[in-house]
């Protein structure tokens, strides 16, 4: 089994990749994939950038998603 990889917590690396916001939330990659494309009923479309195949998500983003969705 592979060591866990923690997402890194270092403000100076503002762009989290697919997995590692995934892991940051607690939620799969597929999860997460579908919250972006919009496809999660009830919950806003979380903003990201697509670089060819990969997805990134701007940390404070990924914040201020959080924060707007939390109950």
């Amino acid at each position: 089994m592979q060591p866990r990889i923690e997402p890194p917590d270092d403000p100076l690396q503002p762009i989290l990749t697919l997995k590692e916001a995934a892991e940051l939330v607690r939620c799969s990659k597929a999860h997460l994939s579908n919250v972006i494309g919009g496809k999660v009923s009830n919950l806003p479309a979380l903003p990201a950038v697509r670089l060819g195949r990969r997805l990134l998500i701007r940390r404070d983003a990924l914040m201020s998603w959080l924060k707007g969705v939390e109950r």
